[in-house]
């Protein structure tokens, strides 16, 4: 019956009662090519996921710009470690069949993978990382609330950096170091140099670690709000609109060469990016006005 309604030989028919008596009516054949090649949605979700914010950033520079299939693309750093992303892919996406090695295989071609450890620090022979997440985490206990980051209450938020620090990494108090530090002298924020014993530099630490707490606290807050705007944008929702001041331009004359000697005028340029949906928007800016302040950002949102 078989063999006559599937127009298949007598063997095939044997074998397919076999295999339906042994795997049931849903059976199928078994795969024997080697690995399972990947959806199109789990590499589309890659992708994506790789160029989000908070994975990877856009580069601030104008130079940093890669041409895919003849367009311009802008370069973009990752701002964590390829373990950690896929890491945080696969708690978002528990569903998602993907091994670490085709992870990194579907890194778009613009997400230059050159995530800088913040601090790295070796444990004896075992090259342990200490990073300011790992620290914060300690610190906080890993509870997202502004308190603990504020170090108002809990058990953690008594604990210092350089508590920490002590008990993962072999210090000499007393060895002389050399370290760089952001500081502000007459209203103006300059890099300074700074010389002093590593116990200095825990002290320097401990120090700014609540000023710390509390921006890091507030950039990542920021940040996934920014991302849920931007998914849940759509054209009957609202716009996404990312701002910024470019660079001071001087406008040269051609071919004049005495235009040099010359007191030349500037522009500024005002970029935008406008998200609508997966509609992308790049505007562009041009004014004579130097100064860059809230009123200027004010006029030109009326005129985008």
């Amino acid at each position: 019956m078989i063999q006559k309604w599937f127009n298949c030989s007598e063997y095939q028919a044997r074998q397919a009662l076999l295999l339906k008596k042994n795997k049931g009516l849903l059976a199928f054949s078994a795969y024997f090519n080697g690995n399972k090649p990947l959806s199109d949605d789990i590499i589309k979700l890659v992708t994506e996921y790789y160029l989000q914010d908070g994975i990877s950033r856009a580069s601030s520079r104008q130079k940093d710009i890669i041409h895919i299939n003849k367009v311009p693309v802008p370069v973009r750093f990752m701002e964590i470690s390829g373990r950690e992303a896929f890491r945080q892919l696969i708690d978002q996406n528990p569903t998602a069949t993907v091994g670490k090695s085709s992870f990194y295989a579907l890194r778009p071609r613009q997400g230059w993978n050159k995530f800088l450890k913040n601090n790295i620090l070796d444990h004896d022979a075992d090259l342990e990382l200490v990073t300011d997440k790992y620290l914060i985490d300690r610190i906080v206990c890993s509870i997202p609330v502004e308190n603990y980051f504020l170090r108002r209450f809990g058990t953690c938020s008594i604990i210092n950096p350089s508590d920490i620090l002590l008990e993962n990494i072999n210090i000499n108090k007393d060895e002389h170091i050399s370290w760089s530090s952001w500081k502000t002298i007459n209203n103006k924020v300059d890099l300074h140099q700074i010389n002093g014993s590593t116990n200095s530099l825990l002290h320097e630490i401990d120090s700014q670690w609540s000023t710390f707490l509390l921006h890091w606290f507030h950039t990542k807050e920021q940040k996934e709000y920014i991302k849920s705007l931007r998914i849940n944008s759509s054209q009957t929702t609202y716009i996404v609109a990312q701002l910024d001041f470019a660079e001071n331009f001087t406008l040269f004359r051609q071919r004049e060469v005495q235009g040099y000697h010359w007191n030349n005028q500037q522009v500024t340029i005002f970029t935008v990016h406008l998200k609508i949906g997966s509609i992308h928007q790049n505007i562009v800016l041009i004014s004579d006005y130097m100064s860059h302040n809230t009123t200027v950002v004010l006029f030109m949102l009326h005129n985008v």
